[in-house]
């Protein structure tokens, strides 16, 4: 299953209550804009977990986010 189709599912509320946990590895220009997209996502049981080695990009990936 795609996770396209999978957020799609979510957010209808077809996938039942599971917990979404995500894993974005690199928070750089292309890492931030996913981050973007995820944040505009609405649903409550989901976890998002960011990984870089450099701490300026997690900082603007952070900002990002809110």
């Amino acid at each position: 299953m795609s996770l396209a189709k999978l957020f799609s599912l979510m957010v209808a509320g077809e996938f039942g209550r599971a917990m979404l946990n995500i894993v974005l590895v690199g928070a750089g220009k292309l890492g931030s804009r996913h981050l973007q997209a995820l944040s505009q996502v609405k649903i409550k049981d989901i976890n998002i977990y960011v990984v870089d080695l450099n701490t300026s990009a997690l900082s603007a990936a952070k900002d990002r986010f809110k």
